[in-house]
């Protein structure tokens, strides 16, 4: 088992009492990746999985649990246009913790794009708008 230092993180009082919850920094993540050299997604697969939540998703965990994020960890999702409203929902599904985003969009960002596509800046005028997002 990959093993990095884990936190308790008291939540919201229950019925009998205070839950707890075990819970991984991202520190010890990126301290796994690079000794074991596998990769983030997998570190956080195998804490959920030893009942550990990575504390990136800890505001997740009200609604989900740790099944619930372990499953979203574990899908794929595809967003066909990264524009505007396509850009956002593929970081805010990457915040969340779907494990695999396929993005498919074959415009370029322009000008145009500048006042309202998450990835759009100066720098990224002429490049190819998945390209940009797959960093």
């Amino acid at each position: 088992m990959l093993t990095a230092d884990v936190h308790v993180i008291s939540l919201l009082p229950h019925t009998r009492g205070v839950k707890r919850v075990l819970c991984s920094a991202v520190e010890g993540e990126h301290e796994l990746v690079t000794r074991h050299g596998v990769s983030c997604r997998d570190v956080q697969q195998g804490a959920l999985g030893e009942g550990i939540l990575p504390l990136r998703y800890l505001r997740n965990y009200g609604t989900m649990g740790l099944q619930g994020q372990a499953a979203l960890l574990s899908s794929t999702a595809a967003i066909v246009g990264v524009g505007g409203l396509g850009g956002l929902i593929a970081e805010l599904l990457s915040r969340m913790g779907v494990g695999h985003l396929v993005l498919i969009d074959g415009d370029c960002f322009e000008d145009n794009n500048l006042n309202r596509q998450l990835f759009a800046t100066e720098e990224t005028l002429g490049k190819s708008n998945v390209e940009i997002m797959d960093y």
